[in-house]
């Protein structure tokens, strides 16, 4: 669905779609069971696309896996395009797991709009779209009529796919054409040297060489819309990990909360825990509502409570070798700062962040990967012979020069370079909302908070017609499935 803005200027004359999507062979539910286990899978990697799709049409050569029966060459899905006109591309990565990096043969693109908000126009020649995120894209026919490539790459190898070994006929590139009208559909494509070529394995997390592509920080939204200052600060880190008892590997959530004593500012710990919301009746939703402010959530809800109102900082560490698209339910948040470091201390905060007037709003965030070397393990903070020290070093400066009082160090106590995202909400939506990893098998393994704003205002909610009936169908409904939920 897509719902228009009645006062937005048109520079375009029609308005497409294109879906990607990376595409597995084997069920989910058979994949999970491979993922979610620590004896088929001690080493907690997920599975691996086969192939992709943009709007359900991909490539794959059958004779890579014979065993495959059903298998059949299809033609690329077509766009079609006006000569001399200007369309609008909504890119939407609808996918698992792949992140994608996608470009038009011998076309710039202009990025119009992020996750629904409308930005100032900015010219790219490829855009990474991570899972969960979406973007509106202006392409203008100007060249000679002709068949031109549309082509996506899925990231993998280092630090996006953590197993050296992919699936049969693994193919990261995926493709479609853009048909300009009056040349037959079936004329080859104009042979022009691709943007990009096929990524492998890198020691470190360096961005791809492109010739321009496009970050959270460089893109300025259309309407300005000044974030009030924070009031509330909460530090998100995350580990991967199998501890005893667990029967795969999960995700451990480590939440802290900056308070000031005496003042001095320090983390008071929250939680550490796995997230599991077993699909039993009642939902999470429906027993705070019941409830109220008696109402006592499970542990494994993750449940971290908001005033009404209140200003939010997350600041998301990442230690992981993998970067990580997070994505809040129920609300649009300012991403204020996004990037790499080594001291919690050199992580943007405070008045820094205050001073910023209109940073980008969007609900998925990529947070980068720590910076590692070959063993994956991420680097010791000491260290500065790496791509991007420069860049953060530079960053923690600026940090330093707006005068802040530093964060205190990690709880954690961790002394390594870590990736991170600080972005920022207001807590005027009462509701449970989730925020999670959008890469679902990070999701299924536990990836997960939920965000209680105003408790008082969700027992004020209306409770639609019709959710007890669903609840106790669902409760009594009866499949291959237990429907319960890692």
């Amino acid at each position: 669905m897509v719902i228009h803005d009645p006062n937005e200027e048109k520079p375009y004359s029609k308005d497409h779609f294109l879906q990607l999507a990376d595409w597995y062979h084997d069920q989910s539910e058979d994949l999970l069971a491979w993922f979610l286990n620590s004896t088929t899978n001690p080493d907690g990697n997920e599975p691996v696309w086969n192939s992709g799709l943009i709007n359900g049409i991909g490539q794959f050569n059958c004779s890579d896996v014979p065993s495959i029966l059903d298998c059949t060459t299809k033609t690329p899905y077509i766009q079609e395009i006006e000569p001399g006109s200007t369309v609008r591309l909504r890119l939407v990565n609808m996918g698992t797991f792949a992140a994608f990096l996608v470009g038009i043969d011998g076309h710039d693109m202009t990025v119009i709009e992020v996750d629904g908000t409308r930005v100032n126009p900015y010219v790219v020649d490829m855009l990474t779209i991570n899972v969960g995120q979406r973007y509106s894209v202006l392409v203008t026919a100007s060249l000679k009529p002709a068949n031109y490539w549309i082509r996506a790459t899925m990231y993998h190898g280092d630090p996006w796919t953590s197993v050296s070994n992919m699936p049969p006929g693994f193919d990261a590139d995926v493709r479609a054409i853009l048909n300009y009208q009056g040349i037959p559909r079936t004329s080859p494509p104009v042979a022009m040297e691709p943007k990009f070529r096929r990524q492998q394995s890198s020691q470190h997390q360096e961005p791809l060489t492109i010739m321009n592509n496009v970050g959270d920080m460089a893109l300025v939204p259309l309407i300005s819309k000044k974030p009030p200052p924070s009031d509330t600060v909460i530090l998100y880190e995350f580990d991967f990990d199998t501890k005893p008892g667990d029967l795969y590997q999960k995700a451990y959530n480590s939440l802290y909360q900056l308070n000031t004593h005496n003042n001095k500012s320090q983390w008071t710990h929250l939680f550490t825990s796995s997230f599991y919301q077993a699909a039993t009746p009642p939902p999470l939703l429906v027993s705070a509502h019941a409830n109220g402010f008696l109402w006592s959530p499970p542990a494994s809800a993750n449940t971290v409570f908001l005033n009404p109102g209140a200003v939010v900082d997350f600041i998301i560490r990442n230690d992981d070798p993998g970067e990580h698209p997070f994505h809040i339910h129920g609300h649009f948040f300012w991403v204020m700062a996004a990037g790499i470091a080594n001291s919690i201390a050199h992580v943007p905060s405070g008045r820094a962040l205050n001073q910023i007037k209109n940073p980008l709003r969007r609900d998925v965030v990529t947070v980068s990967a720590c910076p590692h070397g070959e063993d994956t393990e991420c680097l010791e903070a000491s260290m500065t012979d790496f791509p991007g020290y420069s860049q953060a070093s530079r960053s923690a400066a600026a940090a330093a020069a707006a005068g802040d009082a530093s964060l205190p160090p990690s709880p954690s106590g961790r002394d390594r370079w870590f990736g991170y995202a600080v972005v920022r909400i207001v807590a005027d939506n009462p509701g449970l909302w989730l925020m999670h990893c959008h890469i679902n098998w990070h999701t299924a393994n536990g990836l997960s908070i939920t965000l209680v704003e105003s408790i008082g205002g969700i027992t004020e909610l209306e409770k639609p017609d019709g959710v007890d009936e669903s609840c106790e169908s669902f409760k009594n409904w009866e499949g291959d499935s237990d429907g319960s939920a890692p």
